[in-house]
Protein backbone atom coordinates (compact mmCIF):
# COMPACT_ATOMS: atom_id res chain seq x y z
CA UNK A 1 0.00 0.00 0.00
CA UNK A 2 1.53 3.41 -0.98
CA UNK A 3 0.76 6.34 0.76
CA UNK A 4 2.00 10.02 -0.20
CA UNK A 5 2.94 12.57 2.11
CA UNK A 6 0.74 15.82 1.31
CA UNK A 7 2.12 18.79 1.35
CA UNK A 8 1.70 22.57 1.15
CA UNK A 9 1.74 24.87 -2.04
CA UNK A 10 5.56 24.83 -3.87
CA UNK A 11 6.51 29.06 -3.70
CA UNK A 12 9.87 29.59 -5.00
CA UNK A 13 11.17 33.42 -4.13
CA UNK A 14 13.43 34.82 -6.98
CA UNK A 15 16.09 37.17 -6.55
CA UNK A 16 19.75 37.95 -8.20
CA UNK A 17 22.39 36.90 -5.32
CA UNK A 18 21.99 34.96 -2.19
CA UNK A 19 23.15 37.89 0.04
CA UNK A 20 19.26 38.92 -0.84
CA UNK A 21 17.80 36.11 -0.03
CA UNK A 22 20.22 35.80 3.65
CA UNK A 23 19.44 39.67 4.59
CA UNK A 24 16.22 41.08 3.52
CA UNK A 25 13.92 37.56 2.41
CA UNK A 26 14.87 34.76 4.99
CA UNK A 27 12.40 36.08 7.78
CA UNK A 28 9.50 35.93 5.19
CA UNK A 29 10.89 32.60 3.99
CA UNK A 30 11.02 31.02 7.48
CA UNK A 31 7.14 32.20 8.14
CA UNK A 32 6.41 30.52 4.90
CA UNK A 33 8.14 27.13 5.73
CA UNK A 34 6.25 27.60 9.03
CA UNK A 35 2.88 27.74 7.88
CA UNK A 36 3.23 24.61 6.19
CA UNK A 37 4.20 25.89 2.52
CA UNK A 38 7.07 24.30 0.29
CA UNK A 39 10.02 26.93 0.07
CA UNK A 40 12.51 27.63 -2.13
CA UNK A 41 15.14 30.46 -2.89
CA UNK A 42 16.37 31.11 -5.81
CA UNK A 43 19.47 33.68 -6.97
CA UNK A 44 22.89 33.17 -8.34
CA UNK A 45 25.01 31.10 -6.02
CA UNK A 46 27.81 32.12 -3.48
CA UNK A 47 28.79 32.32 0.08
CA UNK A 48 25.37 32.46 1.82
CA UNK A 49 23.84 29.61 0.24
CA UNK A 50 24.74 27.36 3.12
CA UNK A 51 23.48 29.72 5.49
CA UNK A 52 19.92 29.21 3.66
CA UNK A 53 20.83 25.95 3.69
CA UNK A 54 21.09 25.34 7.31
CA UNK A 55 17.33 28.15 8.29
CA UNK A 56 15.75 25.48 6.37
CA UNK A 57 15.55 26.67 3.09
CA UNK A 58 15.76 25.07 0.03
CA UNK A 59 18.14 26.44 -3.00
CA UNK A 60 18.52 26.57 -6.61
CA UNK A 61 21.33 27.95 -8.32
CA UNK A 62 20.74 30.42 -10.96
CA UNK A 63 24.48 30.40 -12.20
CA UNK A 64 23.91 33.04 -15.08
CA UNK A 65 22.56 35.53 -12.98
CA UNK A 66 24.16 38.69 -12.82
CA UNK A 67 23.54 42.45 -11.26
CA UNK A 68 24.53 44.38 -14.26
CA UNK A 69 22.22 44.75 -17.09
CA UNK A 70 23.48 42.69 -20.73
CA UNK A 71 21.60 41.87 -23.73
CA UNK A 72 23.69 38.30 -24.01
CA UNK A 73 24.10 37.29 -20.67
CA UNK A 74 20.23 38.32 -19.75
CA UNK A 75 19.10 36.60 -22.31
CA UNK A 76 20.89 32.88 -21.01
CA UNK A 77 19.92 33.80 -17.22
CA UNK A 78 16.21 34.16 -18.87
CA UNK A 79 16.08 31.16 -20.81
CA UNK A 80 17.90 29.42 -17.22
CA UNK A 81 15.05 30.38 -15.00
CA UNK A 82 12.47 29.67 -17.08
CA UNK A 83 13.92 26.05 -17.49
CA UNK A 84 14.01 26.00 -13.38
CA UNK A 85 10.97 27.48 -13.11
CA UNK A 86 9.27 24.79 -15.54
CA UNK A 87 10.69 22.00 -14.00
CA UNK A 88 10.26 22.74 -10.80
CA UNK A 89 6.68 22.86 -10.99
CA UNK A 90 5.94 25.86 -8.42
CA UNK A 91 2.69 26.93 -7.87
CA UNK A 92 3.47 30.48 -6.21
CA UNK A 93 6.78 32.61 -7.61
CA UNK A 94 7.76 35.69 -5.87
CA UNK A 95 10.01 38.14 -7.46
CA UNK A 96 12.65 40.65 -5.78
CA UNK A 97 14.61 43.51 -7.14
CA UNK A 98 14.15 45.49 -10.51
CA UNK A 99 16.30 42.43 -12.74
CA UNK A 100 15.11 39.09 -11.33
CA UNK A 101 11.62 41.13 -11.38
CA UNK A 102 11.62 41.64 -15.49
CA UNK A 103 13.13 38.33 -16.15
CA UNK A 104 11.51 36.54 -13.10
CA UNK A 105 7.65 37.65 -14.25
CA UNK A 106 7.99 36.81 -17.91
CA UNK A 107 9.51 33.21 -17.52
CA UNK A 108 7.46 32.44 -14.34
CA UNK A 109 4.19 33.14 -16.50
CA UNK A 110 6.05 31.31 -19.89
CA UNK A 111 6.56 28.44 -17.82
CA UNK A 112 2.81 28.49 -16.97
CA UNK A 113 3.12 29.28 -13.06
CA UNK A 114 -0.69 29.77 -11.94
CA UNK A 115 0.60 32.99 -9.52
CA UNK A 116 3.40 35.55 -10.42
CA UNK A 117 3.53 37.93 -7.60
CA UNK A 118 6.26 40.65 -7.58
CA UNK A 119 7.36 43.21 -4.77
CA UNK A 120 8.46 46.53 -6.07
CA UNK A 121 11.83 47.12 -3.62
CA UNK A 122 12.80 50.24 -5.30
CA UNK A 123 12.89 51.29 -9.30
CA UNK A 124 16.13 51.89 -11.31
CA UNK A 125 15.02 54.88 -12.84
CA UNK A 126 14.02 58.13 -10.70
CA UNK A 127 11.55 60.95 -11.82
CA UNK A 128 14.72 62.75 -11.99
CA UNK A 129 16.77 60.54 -14.20
CA UNK A 130 16.78 61.34 -18.28
CA UNK A 131 14.38 60.59 -20.61
CA UNK A 132 15.83 57.98 -22.26
CA UNK A 133 16.64 55.95 -18.96
CA UNK A 134 12.79 56.20 -17.69
CA UNK A 135 11.94 54.72 -20.97
CA UNK A 136 14.05 51.60 -21.22
CA UNK A 137 13.71 50.92 -17.48
CA UNK A 138 9.84 51.86 -16.56
CA UNK A 139 8.95 50.67 -19.76
CA UNK A 140 10.48 47.43 -19.17
CA UNK A 141 8.65 47.19 -15.91
CA UNK A 142 5.22 48.32 -17.36
CA UNK A 143 5.92 45.30 -19.84
CA UNK A 144 6.97 42.97 -17.23
CA UNK A 145 3.79 43.96 -14.97
CA UNK A 146 1.44 42.33 -17.41
CA UNK A 147 2.80 38.77 -16.46
CA UNK A 148 2.06 39.10 -12.88
CA UNK A 149 -0.91 38.62 -10.44
CA UNK A 150 -0.35 40.67 -7.90
CA UNK A 151 2.28 43.61 -7.71
CA UNK A 152 3.28 44.85 -3.49
CA UNK A 153 5.43 47.84 -2.98
CA UNK A 154 7.12 49.17 -0.69
CA UNK A 155 7.43 52.78 -0.98
CA UNK A 156 3.04 54.61 -1.24
CA UNK A 157 5.41 56.73 -3.26
CA UNK A 158 6.72 54.45 -6.02
CA UNK A 159 2.85 52.44 -5.79
CA UNK A 160 1.79 56.19 -6.69
CA UNK A 161 3.66 56.29 -9.25
CA UNK A 162 3.29 53.27 -11.00
CA UNK A 163 -0.81 53.55 -11.24
CA UNK A 164 -0.21 56.81 -12.07
CA UNK A 165 2.08 56.12 -15.05
CA UNK A 166 0.21 53.11 -15.78
CA UNK A 167 2.72 50.75 -15.20
CA UNK A 168 0.53 48.57 -13.36
CA UNK A 169 -3.30 48.82 -12.44
CA UNK A 170 -4.73 49.94 -9.16
CA UNK A 171 -6.72 46.61 -8.84
CA UNK A 172 -3.57 44.58 -8.66
CA UNK A 173 -1.16 47.35 -6.87
CA UNK A 174 -1.25 46.83 -2.69
CA UNK A 175 1.28 48.52 -0.48
CA UNK A 176 3.54 46.16 1.79
CA UNK A 177 5.81 48.94 3.43
CA UNK A 178 9.21 48.46 4.66
CA UNK A 179 10.94 49.66 7.74
CA UNK A 180 11.06 50.18 11.37
CA UNK A 181 8.15 51.24 13.25
CA UNK A 182 9.83 54.26 15.10
CA UNK A 183 7.23 54.43 18.06
CA UNK A 184 8.90 51.19 19.63
CA UNK A 185 11.89 53.46 20.31
CA UNK A 186 10.12 56.34 21.77
CA UNK A 187 11.81 57.44 25.00
CA UNK A 188 8.61 58.69 26.08
CA UNK A 189 7.04 55.23 26.50
CA UNK A 190 10.04 54.38 28.85
CA UNK A 191 9.02 54.14 32.77
CA UNK A 192 10.63 57.62 34.28
CA UNK A 193 10.17 56.14 37.27
CA UNK A 194 12.65 53.72 36.18
CA UNK A 195 15.08 56.14 34.91
CA UNK A 196 14.65 58.07 37.45
CA UNK A 197 15.52 54.89 39.88
CA UNK A 198 18.63 54.07 38.22
CA UNK A 199 20.00 57.74 38.03
CA UNK A 200 19.78 57.97 41.99
CA UNK A 201 22.21 54.67 42.18
CA UNK A 202 25.29 55.85 43.53
CA UNK A 203 28.22 56.56 40.63
CA UNK A 204 25.96 56.95 37.97
CA UNK A 205 25.85 60.13 36.64
CA UNK A 206 23.76 59.76 33.45
CA UNK A 207 20.82 58.03 32.24
CA UNK A 208 19.34 57.59 28.48
CA UNK A 209 16.54 55.69 27.72
CA UNK A 210 14.74 54.21 25.04
CA UNK A 211 12.04 51.69 24.10
CA UNK A 212 13.21 48.37 22.44
CA UNK A 213 10.66 46.04 21.10
CA UNK A 214 8.74 46.28 24.50
CA UNK A 215 12.22 46.47 26.48
CA UNK A 216 13.30 49.40 28.08
CA UNK A 217 16.69 50.00 26.98
CA UNK A 218 19.21 52.31 28.85
CA UNK A 219 22.46 53.33 28.70
CA UNK A 220 24.09 54.50 31.78
CA UNK A 221 27.07 56.77 32.18
CA UNK A 222 28.99 56.29 35.16
CA UNK A 223 31.14 58.65 37.01
CA UNK A 224 35.15 58.36 36.44
CA UNK A 225 36.56 54.82 37.62
CA UNK A 226 33.47 53.74 39.12
CA UNK A 227 31.19 50.38 38.49
CA UNK A 228 27.95 50.22 39.95
CA UNK A 229 26.54 47.39 38.26
CA UNK A 230 26.31 45.14 41.26
CA UNK A 231 23.71 48.37 43.02
CA UNK A 232 21.36 48.59 39.71
CA UNK A 233 21.46 44.56 39.82
CA UNK A 234 20.11 44.86 43.38
CA UNK A 235 18.07 47.79 42.78
CA UNK A 236 16.54 46.00 39.80
CA UNK A 237 15.90 42.94 42.14
CA UNK A 238 14.21 44.31 45.33
CA UNK A 239 11.64 46.32 42.44
CA UNK A 240 11.05 42.96 40.72
CA UNK A 241 11.82 44.15 37.50
CA UNK A 242 12.90 41.73 34.64
CA UNK A 243 16.35 42.22 33.30
CA UNK A 244 17.55 40.56 30.12
CA UNK A 245 21.39 41.87 29.98
CA UNK A 246 23.31 44.17 31.89
CA UNK A 247 27.11 44.74 30.59
CA UNK A 248 30.36 48.01 30.93
CA UNK A 249 30.80 49.41 27.62
CA UNK A 250 33.74 51.24 27.35
CA UNK A 251 33.69 54.49 26.25
CA UNK A 252 35.22 55.44 22.63
CA UNK A 253 38.55 58.03 22.64
CA UNK A 254 35.81 60.85 21.08
CA UNK A 255 33.62 60.23 24.21
CA UNK A 256 36.05 61.02 26.68
CA UNK A 257 36.95 64.05 24.58
CA UNK A 258 34.00 65.34 24.85
CA UNK A 259 33.35 64.84 28.45
CA UNK A 260 36.77 66.16 29.37
CA UNK A 261 35.77 69.18 26.92
CA UNK A 262 32.77 69.88 28.64
CA UNK A 263 33.99 69.38 31.99
CA UNK A 264 36.67 71.79 31.26
CA UNK A 265 34.44 74.45 29.84
CA UNK A 266 31.66 74.43 33.39
CA UNK A 267 35.26 74.77 35.20
CA UNK A 268 36.12 77.78 33.42
CA UNK A 269 32.50 79.72 33.69
CA UNK A 270 32.19 78.57 37.09
CA UNK A 271 35.82 79.98 37.68
CA UNK A 272 34.56 83.48 36.01
CA UNK A 273 31.67 83.59 37.81
CA UNK A 274 33.52 83.43 41.13
CA UNK A 275 35.49 86.30 39.69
Amino acid sequence: MKTSMKTGPRVAHVATIDLTVHALLLPQLRALRDAGYEVTAVSAPGPFVPLIAAAGIRHIAWRHATRAWDPRSDLLALRELAGILRRERFDIVHTHTPKPGVMGRIAARLAGVPCVANTVHGFDATPDDRLAKRIAFMGAERAAALFSDLELYQSRADLRRAVRTAIVPSSKAVFLGNGTDLSRFDPRAVDVEVRRAVGQVKGVSEVQAEANNGWQRLKIKTQSGKDPREDIFKLVKTNGWSLRELRLERGSLEEYFVRITAEQVQGTKAGETQA
